[in-house]
């Protein structure tokens, strides 16, 4: 089903973790293979707060990259792919893509290196789970600081309806739509202390690369303040923060 290659996992040796768990500061996983949709669990290593990042190369075929924390996907790049630069091709995949209603659900399996076969998953799609076209008014580069009202609500990194997307990732002169992506968000609590990756692969013959997962340490001082109240007794109160882009400001 797939050729899966996972590498440099830092964190620690693979039998740490839960069966279907990624270590944080993962190294990689590449794959290719049949289309469905894939499910990574992906540690959070102790109750840190700070940024989360993870980093995707959709390559040729187009493929979506969510993440999800608390209940709520905090970052989504929709289709990105490096041929939807290519006005026929992006035709093409909005059409195909959104005639998908039905697709195999596949479980990462740390202890075999592999993602596992489950059961078929409904899905939908539509042309709004792409970003603009980059030739269109509305999609410009990741980096592109100007103003469009509707647009880019978290950042300069976003265009349509993407969420979390890093403007400078792999540069800032990439467009919309470019097939290397990279997602953040701001954990503001200690715990959840996962969060979960979703790929979707509509098409077939599909491949993608997990480039890197990067997640905070255990230090939480930064993040947090002490409060008193009339009776001597203390808390600890964690400072919150909308999930974002890592874009100044």
């Amino acid at each position: 089903m797939s050729n899966i290659n996972f590498f440099r996992v830092m964190a620690g040796n693979g039998s740490q973790f839960n069966s279907q768990d990624i270590p944080c500061n993962a190294g990689g996983i590449d794959f290719s293979g049949n289309r469905g949709v894939f499910y990574a669990t992906a540690v959070v290593l102790g109750t840190g707060i700070g940024p989360i990042t993870a980093s995707f190369n959709a390559e040729g075929i187009p493929d979506r990259f969510r993440l999800v924390w608390s209940g709520s996907t905090v970052a989504d790049s929709l289709f990105v792919g490096d041929n939807l630069d290519n006005q026929t091709s992006y035709n093409n995949y909005t059409g195909s893509i959104s005639a998908v209603s039905s697709l195999t659900r596949y479980n990462w399996n740390q202890q075999a290196d592999d993602f596992v076969n489950d059961s078929a998953e409904s899905v939908t799609y539509t042309s709004a789970s792409f970003p603009p076209f980059p030739g269109s008014p509305l999609a410009l580069t990741r980096g592109n600081t100007s103003t469009v009202v509707g647009e880019r609500v978290n950042g300069a990194g976003n265009h349509g309806a993407q969420k979390g997307v890093l403007n400078y990732f792999p540069q800032f002169s990439s467009s919309c739509v470019d097939g290397n992506v990279k997602l953040c968000f701001f954990k503001h609590t200690t715990e959840p202390a996962t969060f979960q990756m979703v790929i979707d692969g509509p098409s077939s013959g599909t491949a993608w690369r997990l480039f890197s997962v990067s997640c905070p340490g255990n230090d939480t001082s930064l993040h947090s303040s002490s409060i008193m109240d009339k009776d001597g007794d203390t808390a600890t109160v964690f400072h919150t923060a909308p999930s974002f882009d890592l874009d100044v400001g």
